[in-house]
């Protein structure tokens, strides 16, 4: 490695996307399909994009995303300031990481979800699976998996005939069976 690489590597000279501020290049992602498919927008990018394959590697930006990344992002993302948006696609996906690596850091993973609100839920109950929602982050304890009693269907049904601005500060189904089916097994873990 040579000395300019090594200098670079242990500098804090690259702008985050999420904060504007300097960080080492080895703490942020390069905006590729295979980051942003797993973390969207709102994941701390290398900005200005780098093009250069060759420069990615000699740089050390990150191009894949870990169960410790995703983790950590959970936390900024449910103590922003700024209301978050995802899709139901993206956030099955950071799901689904989650529970593939479960195995080797599964304690690591359950004091994370024991920790406070991690489960993304669109305040739409309609939202459609690929697109952007607005949502909360909720912990596991403030959700359940079914509802025999069909309780929520009546509850939905005063939210839609009910103040508008009410609706927009809770989300409407707190039902995980209904926002990820896929990940039901996961969610009782």
């Amino acid at each position: 490695m040579s000395s300019l690489v090594r200098n670079i590597s242990n500098v804090e000279w690259v702008a985050s996307s999420m904060d504007g501020k300097l960080h080492y290049p080895k703490d942020l992602f390069h905006d590729c399909l295979a980051v942003r498919s797993i973390l969207g927008a709102s994941a701390p990018y290398a900005t200005p994009k780098v093009k250069s394959e060759k420069l990615l590697d000699v740089i050390g930006f990150k191009i894949q995303v870990s169960l410790v990344d995703v983790l950590d992002i959970l936390k900024v993302w449910r103590h922003s300031k700024t209301p978050f948006k995802a899709s139901l696609a993206q956030m099955t996906k950071l799901y689904l990481i989650i529970w593939d690596e479960m195995t080797t850091s599964e304690k690591e993973v359950i004091d994370m979800f024991n920790s406070g609100p991690t489960v993304f839920i669109p305040y739409a109950s309609k939202a459609r699976y690929g697109d952007m929602s607005p949502a909360i982050f909720l912990s596991h304890k403030e959700l359940y998996s079914c509802d025999s009693t069909g309780a929520e269907e009546k509850i939905s049904e005063i939210h839609s005939q009910g103040n508008s601005k009410r609706m927009k500060k809770s989300p409407q189904s707190k039902m995980l069976y209904k926002i990820y089916p896929r990940l039901h097994d996961f969610f009782r873990q």
